[in-house]
């Protein structure tokens, strides 16, 4: 009896976790929509793009509302009610849309739809990893997470030391990227899959979780396009 009683608990949260885990690709994929969208409308409207790209102003406002949202969303996750949660991701992904728009410019269709298939497929394979895995991804996470900060430090000098921003030193930083982030999309998809336990509010949850996998798979796309991507 004990036995049984066991394993419809564990079928329980199996199923439990599969629905929560259907709310966070779902919420995730709506926000690529938005980003693609947006970034197609920017694309097709070159002055708009180019005006964008010529003000410094607009310029880094998009670039700092982004880093804005991220910090905030990071900070009061478990403060936010599901529509301030919802609003943002998706006010966040409207923004990489407009960066994406802009980034369209330096990338060729062929290499951007290269790049979106690799990241995709990738994507797809490290999610159902950290899914899937028994073994704890935690040190691996950790890992990453190490190289992540690498790469945002090296990105601040690059703005200052010009001698930074080489091909070589560039390609070097992409296949970094490629592996931190790959390694990151199995981690949280493993981490993320416990967050609906700990979380009271599961739509809050499954959102939160669908902005870390988005970041994930923006940033993994990012990488994979400057290490194979030919630019204009």
């Amino acid at each position: 009896m004990r036995s049984s009683g066991i394993s419809k608990t564990t079928t329980s949260r199996t199923v439990s976790s599969s629905g929560f885990m259907n709310k966070v690709y779902l919420f995730m994929t709506l926000g690529l929509l938005v980003s693609a969208a947006i970034a197609y409308y920017f694309h097709i409207h070159p002055l708009l793009t180019r005006s964008l790209m010529a003000s410094p102003i607009l310029f880094y406002g998009v670039v700092f509302a982004q880093l804005g949202a991220v910090l905030l969303f990071s900070r009061m996750v478990t403060t936010l009610n599901t529509q301030a949660s919802f609003i943002l991701f998706f006010v966040y992904a409207a923004l990489t849309g407009v960066t994406f728009g802009m980034i369209s410019f330096a990338y060729t269709a062929q290499n951007i739809g290269y790049a979106f298939a690799i990241t995709a497929g990738s994507f797809l394979g490290l999610s159902v990893i950290g899914y899937t895995t028994k073994k704890d991804l935690s040190p691996i996470g950790s890992f990453c997470m190490m190289g992540l900060i690498g790469l945002v430090i090296e990105s601040l000098l690059a703005i200052f030391i010009p001698g930074l921003r080489g091909n070589t030193i560039e390609l070097a930083m992409a296949a970094i990227g490629v592996l931190v982030f790959s390694g990151l999309t199995a981690y949280h998809t493993q981490k993320i899959k416990n967050m609906g336990y700990e979380m009271q509010n599961q739509e809050v949850a499954a959102i939160n979780g669908a902005f870390i996998l988005y970041l994930d798979f923006i940033n993994l796309f990012l990488s994979i396009l400057r290490f194979f991507g030919n630019r204009r």
